[in-house]
């Protein structure tokens, strides 16, 4: 393990908040990213959490069975909502449909306020 690895920077936060909002956005398990990525759960946890910087390596194994470009992580314009957006494209027509009534209805109840 090597001392990089667990320093805590903008970058490995803002990378590992991406690979979380993005996991979450298709409806994954941080079980069952781990299995797809052949990661450990504790290994994505941390990344997820902005303790460790990932490598190249996983980031590309990350991106592979989420789905996306690795350079997701990597984009600093790249609010969360795109995010949310470009993981959707990997969801069936149904769940796009459910995805964008949910929307509807927040922009409506956000009009009432």
């Amino acid at each position: 393990m090597e001392k990089d690895d667990f320093i805590k920077t903008d970058d490995a936060i803002k990378v590992g908040l991406r690979i979380k909002l993005l996991r979450e956005a298709i409806g994954i398990s941080i079980r069952e990213l781990g299995r797809r990525a052949n990661l450990t759960e504790g290994y994505l946890s941390q990344l997820e959490n902005g303790k460790r910087a990932p490598s190249l390596s996983s980031m590309r194994k990350i991106s592979d069975a989420l789905g996306v470009d690795p350079a997701l992580f990597l984009e600093d314009k790249l609010k969360e909502v795109e995010l949310i957006f470009k993981a959707a494209r990997n969801l069936s027509p149904e769940s796009q449909k459910a995805v964008a009534a949910f929307i509807q209805f927040l922009l409506k109840e956000e009009k009432k306020r």
